[in-house]
């Protein structure tokens, strides 16, 4: 299905949507900057990054593989940033986001909530 018609389906009325104090807000997996707009759906993209910690509180970067989207268990790709520094970190988040080209417009959000 097209992103612009799963957006339009799930704009107004989805499960992780919040409004509080004048905001629009959405958790939903896969949502940087945990606005409700196109642009950081994590449900309307095919294309998506995610920070966040895992079990032991290491963080982890997930991405989307577009290509396995009909496959959910392998349709993201994880990758643990436990090893080196905060430097170290964001080189990768960086390497995986805009220097392969794939969401550019996302590597401010991800670096952002990599430092928190």
């Amino acid at each position: 299905m097209s992103a612009n018609v799963v957006w339009n389906i799930v704009r107004k009325s989805s499960a992780y949507r919040v409004k509080r104090s004048g905001l629009d807000l959405s958790r939903e997996p896969g949502n940087l900057t945990n606005t409700n707009s196109f642009k950081s759906s994590g449900l309307a993209q095919s294309k998506t990054v995610d920070v966040n910690l895992d079990a032991r509180g290491n963080p982890t970067l997930a991405v989307s593989v577009p290509a396995r989207a009909n496959k959910p268990a392998s349709s993201k790709f994880v990758v643990r940033l436990t090893r080196g520094k905060l430097a170290r970190r964001a080189k990768n988040v960086t390497n995986t986001t805009s220097k392969v080209f794939f969401r550019r417009d996302l590597e401010k959000a991800a670096l952002a909530r990599l430092t928190r």
